[in-house]
């Protein structure tokens, strides 16, 4: 999976075409709940194979065309490129944690996942910026008691929708 500069490097390129291409794009962030638990009871090295499971879970719930990166020991992050509609990017996170809690080789239990989604151009159109409001949504996301999902265009994008529904 591409780290640092490499993963910069490709969502600095998924952005520029969005914005040729009159696209959205979305930064998934993903943090792994309680690994620290994993890692205690698998030990260093079955953490490690934890964390390629996830990696290729991750990949294998993406198109091709879509970028999947480890940001550090066990947060995840994944560029959704060429988004016709900003809420695809709730149907993927709901996808990314689907495919994470499923049960871990020779286990009863998966993994959980918060995940806090930016979206390009409504929250940033600049890589850096972009980053820094998935953690923020990630943040978010982390204070609730329970795995969630946090995106705050979103939240805003789908409010009128309720509203009218009620």
């Amino acid at each position: 999976l591409p780290s640092g500069a490499g993963f910069r490097e490709r969502l600095e390129g998924t952005l520029a075409l969005g914005r040729r291409q009159g696209w959205h794009s979305a930064l998934l962030v993903l943090d792994l709940r309680d690994f620290q638990v994993i890692n205690e009871r698998l030990g260093r090295a079955g953490g490690d194979q934890v964390l390629r499971l996830v990696a290729r879970r991750l990949r294998g719930a993406v198109r091709r065309e879509d970028v999947v990166a480890r940001l550090d020991a066990d947060r995840f992050a994944v560029v959704q490129t060429a988004l016709r509609d900003p809420a695809g990017a709730l149907q993927l996170a709901e996808r990314l944690t689907a495919a994470l809690a499923e049960a871990l080789p020779g286990a009863t239990l998966g993994c959980s996942a918060d995940v806090g989604i930016a979206i390009a151009p409504e929250d940033a159109d600049e890589a850096v910026l972009l980053l820094d409001r998935a953690m923020d949504a990630l943040t978010a996301a982390r204070a609730a008691p329970r795995p969630t999902i946090h995106c705050l265009s979103l939240i805003h994008i789908s409010e009128p929708t309720r509203q009218a529904e009620i």
